[in-house]
């Protein structure tokens, strides 16, 4: 679906998202985008969750960040949502976002991924990102006009986001 940006989009993924519970956690890191804690912060407060932060470690090396992931989801075994950052709007840095999708999924985590400034960047599909949420702008590198982005859901991830308006009709149109 288009959206007018990224942060609209990832606020709509993150705020619609059902599968937190009083109890349970959401969880991001550092570097993520501010905007995105807050919504994060946000879905913790509305649900009656926890929120969990940690800290990308310096230097950030592939094996250091999936420790420091590993470490967070260990510590913290009632996460539900990960917010994770592909390519992180003040250091460039570039995030595992597969390899920690694919860690988060094998202890029943979903994640949500902030493409906004990697989509036009770096060589990404989007379903390569083994997320079932992704958001990407498109006017920062796609050429797209301002006010063009997107909001990716996986087809069996669609029952995890509640309608924001109570449509009751087929998703599959």
């Amino acid at each position: 679906a288009f959206a007018r940006n990224a942060t609209e989009a990832l606020q709509t993924l993150i705020g619609q998202y059902n599968g937190v519970s009083a109890g349970d956690t959401v969880m991001y890191a550092d570097l993520d985008y501010p905007a995105m804690q807050m919504a994060m912060n946000a879905l913790a407060e509305r649900r009656g969750a926890k929120v969990a932060t940690f800290d990308i470690p310096e230097p950030a090396s592939h094996d250091a960040i999936m420790a420091a992931y590993t470490a967070a989801l260990d510590a913290n075994p009632r996460t539900k949502l990960l917010l994770l950052t592909h390519a992180n709007n003040k250091t460039g840095l570039l995030h595992p976002v597969r390899a920690i999708a694919d860690l988060a999924r094998a202890r029943g985590v979903d994640t949500v991924v902030d493409a906004a400034h990697s989509f036009g960047q770096v060589p990404l599909a989007l379903p390569d990102l083994g997320s079932p949420f992704i958001s990407c702008n498109l006017h920062k590198w796609v050429g797209a006009p301002i006010g063009v982005a997107i909001l990716y859901i996986r087809k069996d991830a669609l029952p995890k986001i509640d309608r924001a308006h109570g449509d009751d009709g087929s998703l599959e149109r």
